[in-house]
């Protein structure tokens, strides 16, 4: 499914300058709910694929798609990037299953239920997915585009009288009340070794290692990198350990692509053990394990438990020589 390279560039610019235009509203309405950088971050994104618009304009649609999705996951930062990017990438895999003249529905349908899998949200959470989904329908319902358009506005303005049940918006319980939801009204206008305060990883064993590796991810790289330290005194450098903090300016937040850099500085052939504090950290790293691939996706776990605790008491049974099914069990056995 070869796209001709003006119809991929022009959709490109088309939403970057459909997102630079909006940044500033998308800011203010994530201050009301969340931190307020929705726009700020979904604009570095748009930016980042604007950059690469030539090589992306030549590659087959599914391909481009797909790649343009991984390059919003790496740049965007916070839990937006990995649903963005989802949301993409699997339109880009589906179209590659499918032939030409497969009915686009069912392939939005499929990337939409992935996204939902990816947050663990369902329609009426106040998200992306109260779009997404209406969207879609409207769609499979052959409508005219402007009609598509206005059932996306529309849905995004029923967010506001939703309460907040997935992201960082649902710490406010009923307050969410009343504000439109970022991520939603987005979709109606339609390092480790880069930032080293931010994003660090310490590792004395390079290569395999008979003992499982440790990752610690948290919204602050003051956390992530202070809970890395006291496991490190606690263990030596028995165990593989690295850690990711914040998001690619430093600020609070969690990345994926730093996230996977971790686990990289962190492998162990015994498997790693992950580690997480708030949502968007655990949404980040189940898309920064997936970047990794078979079979290597499968020898890393994102651990249940207490981040302190958790990572500490499986540093330990780590050091020992635990299998990672042992350091994940034990750790688990904090939760509440």
């Amino acid at each position: 499914m070869q796209a001709e390279p003006v119809l991929v560039a022009g959709l490109i610019e088309v939403c970057r300058a459909t997102i630079a235009a909006n940044s500033d509203h998308l800011c203010a309405l994530d201050r009301a709910i969340g931190d307020g950088d929705h726009g700020t971050n979904m604009r570095r994104g748009c930016e980042a694929v604007s950059a690469e618009g030539e090589s992306l304009s030549s590659l087959p649609f599914p391909d481009a798609m797909e790649k343009i999705g991984l390059t919003l996951v790496m740049n965007v930062g916070g839990a937006a990037g990995p649903l963005y990017g989802t949301l993409l990438m699997e339109i880009g895999r589906e179209l590659r299953k499918s032939d030409e003249t497969a009915d686009f529905s069912l392939v939005l349908k499929q990337a939409i239920d992935a996204v939902a899998r990816r947050g663990r949200a369902h329609a009426g959470d106040k998200t992306l997915l109260d779009v997404l989904y209406p969207v879609h329908a409207a769609l499979a319902k052959r409508s005219p585009l402007g009609d598509v358009a206005r059932k996306a506005e529309r849905s995004a303005n029923r967010t506001a009288a939703m309460k907040a049940m997935r992201g960082r918006a649902a710490y406010l319980g009923d307050r969410s009340i009343g504000h439109v939801d970022p991520g939603a009204s987005r979709l109606r206008a339609a390092d480790h070794g880069n930032l080293p305060l931010s994003r660090g990883a310490s590792s004395a064993m390079n290569g395999k290692t008979a003992n499982v590796g440790i990752v610690i991810v948290s919204h602050s790289p003051l956390v992530a990198r202070g809970i890395a330290d006291m496991v490190r005194q606690m263990v030596g450098d028995s165990v593989p350990l690295s850690w990711s903090g914040g998001n690619v300016h430093g600020d609070l937040g969690t990345d994926a692509g730093g996230i996977l850099r971790a686990i990289e500085a962190a492998w162990s052939e015994a498997g790693v053990a992950v580690f997480v504090d708030l949502g968007g950290a655990e949404t980040n790293s189940e898309m920064a394990i997936e970047m990794l691939g078979l079979p290597r996706s499968a020898l890393v776990s994102i651990c249940n438990a207490p981040l302190v605790e958790g990572a500490v008491i499986a540093a330990a049974e780590a050091s020992g020589g635990a299998s990672l099914a042992k350091v994940v069990a034990t750790a688990e056995e904090l939760s509440p």
